[in-house]
């Protein structure tokens, strides 16, 4: 279950088993405040928007915050922002460029699936990814390029007029 000890999951199991445990849970709640309380509010053109990474709010298609309005929309709000800074920790720890993608799609399915009942926060998902994307695809370049430069630095080339390799001619030439 969802409610046991995930310390045996490594960072993509706790990456899924969060997205999953808070997709159940959200939505029930969601859907029994509504039930409960009314749906006095449009929630039709609702979505999750964010000036910064991490700091979530509930704002209208007319661009008018409706956060203090609704103990709900606040509730969502402090909930979704809890989750994504997990889950970008959790991501900054999977390794695996296909778990990525996983939890990627996991947590796009989720926003649109609390997108349902009025909470859809796909606008701040992406940043995360396009951050730690764009963080190792840099890091394996300039890895890439520090073990080039190594190489080219410690490369010889023997100069010799009929072919033949000459020890006492021996030149190291850098290429850059």
């Amino acid at each position: 279950g969802y409610g046991g000890n995930s310390a045996g999951l490594g960072p993509y199991g706790k990456a899924v088993e969060l997205l999953e445990r808070n997709r159940s849970s959200w939505f029930g709640v969601i859907t029994q405040y509504k039930a409960l309380f009314g749906d006095n509010d449009d929630d039709s053109g609702s979505h999750i928007s964010s000036s910064t990474s991490h700091n979530a709010s509930i704002s209208s298609e007319n661009g008018k915050s409706d956060t203090s309005t609704s103990v709900l929309s606040a509730w969502v709000v402090k909930q979704v922002n809890t989750m994504l800074l997990e889950l970008e920790s959790h991501c900054q720890r999977t390794v695996d460029g296909q778990a990525l993608r996983t939890i990627l799609e996991q947590a796009l399915y989720f926003s649109n699936r609390i997108g349902d009942v009025g909470g859809n926060f796909n606008p701040l998902i992406i940043p995360i990814f396009k951050s730690l994307i764009m963080s190792r695809v840099h890091e394996s370049w300039t890895q890439c390029l520090e073990n080039w430069q190594a190489m080219v630095k410690t490369e010889r080339y023997y100069a010799t007029n009929d072919g033949a390799v000459d020890k006492n001619l021996l030149q190291v030439v850098p290429l850059f």
